[in-house]
């Protein structure tokens, strides 16, 4: 799988396995308890946000390399901007993929970690206005 946003790729190399993929989703709900009421109101106030995560395995030529690596990835990848991930698989009926694109992404969060010459990140994305779509459409 081939996950980037702009033109800065956090996986698609040979040396590079993602997994652990998992999504989930958010929308803002305010809850009016009045005084004396027997139940409180929910409003649904939309406000839509959908994380997704994944984990990248990355082997490296040395134990230096891996840990240099883990130093300075933090720094080196997008913080937003357009995303997109590309699924392949090749099998006895021929080659499928799977596109997913994005307009509004930020890396919310991060984790590294090495173990020899091999390092596993963890990203963790907040999508916001969903390709396609108007901030203003109901």
């Amino acid at each position: 799988m081939k996950i980037s946003i702009g033109n800065f790729a956090f996986s698609g190399a040979n040396t590079e396995e993602v997994d652990g993929l998992r999504i989930g989703g958010q929308r803002a709900a305010e809850i009016s308890q009045l005084l004396r009421a027997k139940y409180a109101r929910v409003h649904n106030r939309d406000n839509e946000v959908t994380r997704f995560g994944f984990r990248v395995t990355r082997t490296h030529d040395s134990l230096l390399a891996a840990q240099k690596f883990l130093i300075e990835h933090p720094r080196a990848f997008p913080r937003s901007g357009v995303f997109s991930a590309r699924a392949y698989a090749t099998g006895s009926g021929g080659e499928s993929t799977f596109s997913w694109e994005e307009n509004d992404v930020c890396v919310e969060s991060w984790d590294g970690s090495h173990e020899g010459v091999t390092t596993f990140f963890t990203y963790n994305l907040v999508v916001g206005l969903p390709k396609g779509m108007d901030n203003n459409a109901t």
